[in-house]
Order: structure tokens, then C-alpha cells, then sequence
């Protein structure tokens, strides 16, 4: 039983011009009624990561911005792992 699909955002997700194609709503739509959940992984920042996506739909999706140094779903932190710059 699949539970997670999760995608890398630059060069697979994003078209040309770094936008998410109309059609991937319509299969996280589909996803999210199967009870699978999506994440949206990235080097990105996590607000660069927020921007792309439809305001509505965001609390839907996992989050895993920082090559997944970060993974937040539905606005609440589920990982986090950063260098120590103290060590």
C-alpha cells in the first residue's frame, strides 16, 4: 500500500518556467482522497518551497525543503536537522 509519493521540485515537478503544471492539483486531489500523502522535497528554502504551491492546498502537502534538513506538514516542524556552527 503506497502512503507517501514525494518528488523533487527543479528539473521534475516545476515545468520550464519553474511553475507547477495545472494538472498536478487534479492528482493531489486524487492522491489525498487515496489517503496518500504528498512531499514536495527541494534545496530550496522553505518559503521558495511555499511560494510555488497554491495557498490552499499547502497544509496538504509534506514540506522537505534544505535537501530535507527541514520537513514541516500542516505548519508544524516534524524534522529538523542543522549543522551545530558551535562544533
Amino acid at each position: 500500500m503506497i502512503k507517501l509519493i514525494g518528488s523533487d521540485m527543479d528539473g521534475t515537478l516545476l515545468d520550464s518556467n519553474k511553475c507547477v503544471d495545472k494538472e498536478f492539483y487534479e492528482v493531489l486531489e486524487q492522491l489525498n482522497s487515496n489517503n496518500i500523502l504528498f512531499a514536495a522535497v527541494s534545496g530550496r528554502e522553505i518559503q521558495s518551497l511555499t511560494n510555488i504551491f497554491k495557498k490552499e492546498i499547502i497544509d496538504n502537502i509534506i514540506l522537505a525543503p534544505n535537501n530535507g534538513n527541514l520537513v514541516v506538514y500542516k505548519g508544524e516542524v516534524l524534522y529538523e536537522n542543522y549543522i551545530d556552527k558551535k562544533n
